[in-house]
């Protein structure tokens, strides 16, 4: 015991490895605070008893969705409320009542039962159960007739599995289902969904009858009943000829609608599978034969500014009544403009919720974007007319979750709060808060409006940091969402909150193309910030324009995370399940079955030219890839090859893969990521004083090194910054012109406009302490900064004064404790593979040639390969800086080292 308790003492202790620990768990802390933060997901069930007009009470039960960080799974739970609208009170607030493995869940109109789908795994294979239960309620997908007798809804045709002719116990079961015969699905997380039913469930009889004659070519999808008759029903239809596209997140695939007795078992088609998509019907209240759905062009983008359009199936007869909205442009962005920007409608992209009009059938309410939020509006059946309802809070969105006589509920968010659940009175145009979820955090953001490149077309994006933040410089994080159909909301995201939480500024960018600007096709802008280190990430297409970005602009980020990227055109458009896709985004054609993916015209110009490999030559940014094993959208192939090609060209890569699809949204999978992302980023951008010097020391070495003309360079290079940020107003656009890639940040602009501005007073106070050569004592830089009025320094304070050109380093042992951090074993040696990866990534990059100088230096080098750190810190001050040492420093070495451990050891745990 003794032998093993002096081993344990004598093995030494990993720095980097407990530094990583401590990172980790840091991480994890931080995921879970804010992961496991409750939002609003749906309504169960809203009773309301109207006794008289000033008793009115409402029994709500909204059901919640959050995360379980502990089991990692999705965790949905229920609450109820009882609410007295005249005194504005909530009078009751029931226990939590938690949900487990629920599918699909929808309560009977009259509140008497609620039907659900559960699910369990056995044998690895996943069964789904369907229950109804007595006097309970709930959300959201199957069809109650409207006398609560009757439950519609689809399912799988149960199939047996057959392996072999040869084990098959009946040969007319192969006969039918032939062994291993293909069948086809929807793709991307629908690969169960082969060969639907649909079936009626009889609330009395407790039978399940299915419905027959309905066309075999034809997948039925949303259904609804005929408010009128019950023994008809509305379906939407997918043809499954002659072969499938994907069909999640896909808004414009061909659809009908058709028509169904269920007891006669007749079914007609109503309309031709034509140019339109038809989707999200709802039925009207007191409207016989009438239904209101949302309507698109196929084969386009694959979400898309839909039409608004009343249907009668009798007649067969559509009229729209809201139209979509091709573009919404404005020529300024001064606030007179800003403000009738914002008061624009810019067309429809979401779904009416379920429940969407009042019992009188008269006011429609609708869920959209207005650029970077989503808004609700309000239409009246009855004068046609679009109105807006604004949000019972500034710079918040409105998520409407349903509509209950006259009374609308809503969750209200925004990126620091996950919901605050109101109600909307319609008669008194008022809003109630119910309940609400508050968060230690506060965060500030700002939502920027650019016109870039004199274009009246906007690009909108949205600044995020914490309220409390410290002057100084912070990492980047910004954020390219997918689609590229898509857009970022002000909304409560698990990602932005968290890295804010690790110490990062988050930047979401809604650029050209994004929805909630009109249905106009538009390009892509981005904007590195040239003053702070910038990760750039993006899944899907946002892994697309990420790696392009980096790509073509391989100076301008110093990290890239990607999920699931589109990181080449021709593959993706061979094997993905939405080949109109590629398409669509490369050369605006449309798809057509029978060329299907043949159309070599085209991948032979725009697709390879449009390829992020294309320019794969030219990434130097370290990558992050993380990919979903079981993605369908952007297959895993495409990433595998993508890092394949950064290994060869020794650009440093990391992958992870996950047994998961294209949205790695599983509660396991997201949790991973971002705690494989927060490692990833601390290998390149460690927060340590000890770092700090390191750098400082090279970017010094780099200085003393220029020749004459890369000193003139470099004068003229910083003479040419100056110029932008003279002492006058920036003009915006022609800072675009000179970037014309970039879209500069409006809150960034704001704080260089009032550098700017200053800058000729901070320079009368320097002039007051300076000597005859212009320069000043370190004594007395404490009191310009208290001049300044900078009573305090922070860490990244401290890191732009070091970046300047004027600093040096001048002390041995503080510039051996900076090398030291980078000995990994603890000999006095680095190794000079590392040495040269940290030196072309870190801080100023030093260039090839230049770290070969210092390699070459005498004695710098063992037998080994390795650099010695004790004859690179003499070299660095005797000979290279020879003119700067002063030997006779007051400071004393060992105080100065322990007081950079000190601070160093602080900085690891604010990771």
């Amino acid at each position: 015991m003794s032998n093993e308790t002096a081993a344990s003492t004598t093995t030494p202790v990993n720095e980097a490895d407990e530094h990583r620990k401590r990172l980790i768990k840091k991480s994890i802390e931080t995921y879970r605070c804010y992961g496991e933060q409750p939002t609003l997901a749906d309504i169960e069930s809203c009773q309301i008893d109207e006794q008289s007009n000033s008793n009115i009470f409402l029994q709500i039960t909204p059901y919640f969705a959050t995360m379980d960080l502990t089991k990692l799974e999705d965790l949905t739970y229920t609450k109820s409320y009882t609410y007295w609208l005249n005194e504005k009170k909530v009078l009751f607030e029931s226990n939590v009542n938690f949900l487990k493995n629920i599918v699909r869940r929808l309560s009977s109109p009259n509140n008497e039962y609620l039907a659900t789908v559960v699910k369990e795994t056995k044998n690895d294979q996943e069964i789904q159960y369907f229950q109804l239960w007595k006097k309970k309620s709930s959300p959201s997908f199957f069809e109650w007739s409207p006398d609560s007798k009757y439950l519609i809804f689809t399912a799988e045709e149960k199939r047996k599995p057959i392996k072999s002719y040869f084990n098959c116990d009946k040969l007319d079961d192969a006969i039918s289902n032939p062994p291993n015969l293909y069948q086809e699905n929807w793709g991307e997380q629908m690969e169960s969904f082969e060969l639907n039913c649909v079936c009626l469930f009889d609330v009395e009889k407790k039978e399940v009858k299915l419905i027959e004659n309905l066309p075999k070519n034809v997948y039925m999808g949303q259904a609804i009943w005929n408010e009128k008759c019950i023994d008809e029903v509305i379906f939407i239809g997918y043809p499954v000829e002659p072969y499938r596209l994907g069909l999640i997140y896909c808004e414009n695939r061909a659809s009908a609608f058709f028509h169904c007795n269920w007891k006669q078992n007749e079914c007609k088609q109503l309309n031709e599978f034509d140019q339109l998509c038809r989707l999200h019907p709802r039925s009207i209240p007191n409207q016989e034969n009438k239904l209101i759905y949302l309507q698109c062009d196929i084969y386009k983008g694959h979400r898309q500014c839909q039409r608004l359009v009343l249907y009668d199936w009798i007649k067969n007869e559509e009229k729209i009544l809201v139209e979509r909205v091709e573009n919404v442009t404005y020529e300024n962005s001064s606030e007179p403009f800003k403000a009738k920007f914002d008061e624009q409608f810019k067309g429809l992209y979401l779904p009416p919720p379920r429940k969407c009009f009042t019992s009188d059938g008269r006011y429609l309410f609708l869920r959209t974007y207005n650029g970077t939020q989503e808004v609700a509006y309000i239409y009246d059946m009855q004068k046609n007319e679009l109105q807006s309802l604004p949000s019972p809070l500034n710079n918040t969105s409105v998520r409407i979750l349903g509509v209950y006589k006259s009374y609308c509920l809503a969750s209200v968010i925004d990126f620091q709060t996950s919901f605050k659940f109101y109600l909307y009175d319609l008669n008194t145009k008022q809003w109630h808060l119910i309940t609400e979820n508050k968060l230690d955090i506060q965060l500030k953001w700002s939502i920027d409006r650019f016109f870039p490149d004199n274009e009246k077309l906007p690009v909108e994006s949205i600044y995020l940091q914490a309220k409390s933040t410290s002057a100084g410089i912070k990492p980047l994080f910004v954020v390219i969402h997918g689609g590229p159909n898509a857009s970022v909301q002000v909304d409560y995201y698990i990602g932005a909150i968290t890295y804010i939480a690790m110490g990062f500024d988050v930047l979401y960018i809604n650029f050209r193309g994004s929805t909630g600007f009109g249905q106009g096709k538009r390009c892509v802008s981005l904007a590195p910030d040239q003053k702070r280190p910038v990760i750039i990430c993006g899944g899907s297409h946002g892994g697309y324009l990420a790696s392009s970005l980096i790509g073509k602009y391989p100076a301008d980020y110093d990290l890239a995370v990607m999920r699931n990227p589109v990181t080449d055109l021709v593959a993706q458009y061979t094997v993905t399940d939405i080949p109109d896709w590629v398409l669509s985004q490369t050369s605006n054609d449309q798809f057509d079955f029978i060329n299907g993916r043949n159309r070599y015209d085209v991948v032979k110009g725009s697709m390879i030219q449009q390829s992020p490999v294309h320019f794969i030559d030219n990434v130097k940014t370290p990558v992050l890839l993380q990919l979903g094993k079981k993605d369908r959208r952007v297959p895993i192939n495409l990433g595998l090859r993508y890092y394949e090609n950064l290994k060869a060209r020794n650009v440093p890569v990391k992958l992870f893969t996950y047994d998961s699809n294209h949205a790695l949204a599983e509660v396991i999978v997201a949790s991973d990521c971002f705690v494989n992302t927060i490692l990833f980023i601390d290998e390149y951008f460690p927060q340590s004083n000890n770092l700090l010097l390191f750098v400082c020391s090279l970017k010094l070495t780099n200085r003393r090194i220029m020749t004459d003309g890369e000193a003139v360079n470099q004068e003229q290079r910083v003479n040419d910054e100056e110029e932008i940020y003279r002492d006058e107003p920036i003009d915006e656009d022609q800072y675009l012109r000179r970037m014309p890639h970039l879209l500069l940040l409006n809150d960034d602009l704001e704080r260089t406009t009032s550098f700017s501005l200053n800058l000729i007073g901070m320079q009368n106070i320097y002039s007051k302490f300076q000597d005859d050569n212009g320069n000043i004592s370190v004594d007395n830089l404490l009191k310009v900064l208290q001049a300044l009025g900078k009573n305090d320094l922070s860490f990244e304070d401290v890191l732009m004064v070091c970046q300047e050109s004027w600093v040096s380093v001048n002390n041995r042992d503080a510039l051996l404790a900076a090398f030291k951090i980078f000995d990994k074993e603890k000999n006095g040696y680095i190794d000079s593979d590392e040495f040269r990866k940290l030196m072309t990534t870190l801080g100023e990059p030093l260039s090839d040639e230049e770290i070969d100088d210092l390699i070459k230096l005498p004695n710098i080098l063992n037998n080994d390969g390795e650099i010695n750190i004790n004859e690179l810190a003499d070299k660095l001050l005797n000979d290279i800086f020879a003119d700067d040492i002063d030997h006779n420093s007051t400071l004393n070495n060992d105080d100065h080292i322990k007081e950079i451990e000190e601070v160093n050891d602080q900085n690891k745990e604010n990771i």
